[in-house]
């Protein structure tokens, strides 16, 4: 029997789902954006997909942003072939990684969102930072929204390991591409960024990202240098939830034998109990070396 997402979308997905809704709903100031942000949701296939072609391959290469331009046109042929997720029955990353079941995607949006504008409050309070909550919203529900078209799930109930780009995620370029082309400010593309480069390799993964973002979108990168805002900072940080997602993946699996638990099962458990209830109790360790 072939996979079906739908039958995995729990309660609580629904009711993460309603939350985000909710809270583009509060957007006044960006009305046309959240208008269009909301008719995604409901349509996540991303119209910059088609872009992704054999000459943009090349162009990408040329740029020094993709290692192989074959590939990259192979891959994305494959993608246009298949059926795009719901955004609620969307995963949240790879297999195996952060939040891969569905609705793993709106539950790591959800709290994504709720992170971003509680942690503008306290640096509001701590630093003096004023930062634009509807900007932090956008940028939050935006930031993956590619995983439903780049992570859809196939017959088997898995999905296509992501093509990099500019040493990252496809869905991490192609959520900024697909904002650029609709025309969205670069403030809110820019926040959408830095939910995903290292700090460790700030300077680069943001030049890039950026590049590679833009270059597919088909359009001009409309500044040489780049201010961090506030917005930006929270963002980095709000995207923080992923770890969460990961240890729970990790604890899940680690004893899924010993609990006689098939794919199915671990999906449904997964959708449906929250990440920290999976691995609180659960016995699972790290050996790292010291």
């Amino acid at each position: 029997m072939a996979f079906r997402e739908e039958e995995y979308i729990s309660e609580r997905v629904r009711r993460n789902y309603r939350q985000i809704r909710d809270r583009l709903g509060e957007i006044e100031k960006y009305g046309d954006i959240r208008d269009e942000v909301l008719e995604l949701l409901e349509n996540p296939r991303l119209k910059v997909i088609d872009r992704c072609d054999e000459a943009m391959g090349q162009a990408l290469f040329a740029a020094g942003l993709i290692d192989d331009p074959s590939g990259f046109a192979r891959y994305f042929d494959d993608i246009r072939c298949k059926k795009v997720c719901s955004f609620p029955g969307a995963p949240g990353s790879g297999l195996g990684d952060h939040h891969a079941y569905p609705g793993g995607l709106v539950n790591h949006t959800s709290t994504g969102i709720e992170l971003a504008l509680a942690t503008a409050d306290v640096y509001r309070r701590a630093y003096g930072l004023e930062s634009d909550r509807e900007i932090l919203i956008l940028a939050m529900t935006l930031h993956d929204v590619a995983k439903a078209t780049l992570l859809a799930w196939d017959d088997d109930g898995t999905y296509p390991k992501e093509f990099p780009i500019a040493r990252t995620e496809a869905h991490h370029i192609l959520s900024m591409s697909e904002a650029i082309s609709r025309g969205f400010p670069f403030r809110l593309v820019k926040a959408m960024c830095h939910c995903h480069v290292r700090f460790e390799s700030f300077d680069r993964d943001l030049r890039d990202y950026l590049r590679a973002a833009f270059l597919i979108a088909g359009k001009e990168l409309p500044v040489k240098e780049v201010t961090i805002g506030a917005e930006d900072i929270i963002c980095k940080f709000a995207d923080g939830d992923y770890y969460i997602g990961k240890l729970a993946m990790r604890t899940i699996m680690s004893s899924a034998d010993s609990e006689g638990l098939d794919r199915e099962a671990v999906c449904k458990m997964l959708s449906s109990e929250s990440e920290y209830a999976l691995f609180r109790g659960r016995p699972w360790s790290l050996t790292i070396g010291v």
